[in-house]
């Protein structure tokens, strides 16, 4: 199991939840793994809260992964049931944010101003597009030509396990300006 720092975990619906993780939908998962931390949810739990969220549970233990990428999720198994519990930050966890994106990288990616799957726009169909790859960093694709628009709901109807690349921050940024950016940002707020 990778070490836990001793660093305060942050409320659900935080700035720095919302930088750590764009998606609503990832979101409302860290949300209710921090609410159930003395009671961990099993993996039948996560799949059903997934489910009432989308209506799509094969997305819930993908949207884990990107919460695991930052924060140590502890699974124990007893018998066939796996349990999830939430214990911290990862000791690396800045090294679990890949690199930084630039803010010239970031313009080119989102210039179509279109999602790359379904074509919405954000002006038209108040959509918030991310950047997003292609190609899965672990099928071993990670540069920028790898990178296209997306919205969230294209994200969760592609049927790959796509690491976001929103969450990391431009270059030349500091921590709080990154704070700074996303705090007022309508899609932080929790429903």
């Amino acid at each position: 199991m990778p070490k836990v720092q001793d660093r305060r975990l942050p409320e659900p619906d935080s700035p720095e939840i919302c930088q750590l993780f764009p998606l609503e939908s990832v979101r409302q998962i860290y949300g209710f793994l921090y609410e159930r931390r003395d009671s961990p949810p099993t993996t039948d739990e996560i799949h059903a809260f997934v489910a009432d969220l989308s209506g799509a549970q094969s997305e819930a233990i993908r949207r884990l992964r990107s919460i695991r990428e930052c924060l140590v999720v502890q699974r124990t198994q007893t018998g066939r049931i796996h349990r999830y519990r939430l214990l911290g930050w990862k000791a690396d966890a800045a090294d679990a944010m890949r690199g930084t994106l630039s803010r010239a990288t970031r313009a080119r990616i989102l210039a179509p101003q279109r999602c790359a799957q379904c074509g919405r726009t954000p002006l038209g169909d108040e959509v918030k597009l991310h950047v997003d790859h292609k190609i899965p960093i672990s099928w071993g694709r990670d540069d920028d030509d790898d990178l296209q628009p997306l919205c969230e709901d294209a994200i969760w109807a592609s049927g790959t396990s796509m690491q976001l690349t929103s969450h990391i921050p431009m270059q030349s940024e500091t921590p709080r300006d990154t704070m700074n950016r996303t705090a007022g940002s309508a899609s932080c707020s929790r429903p």
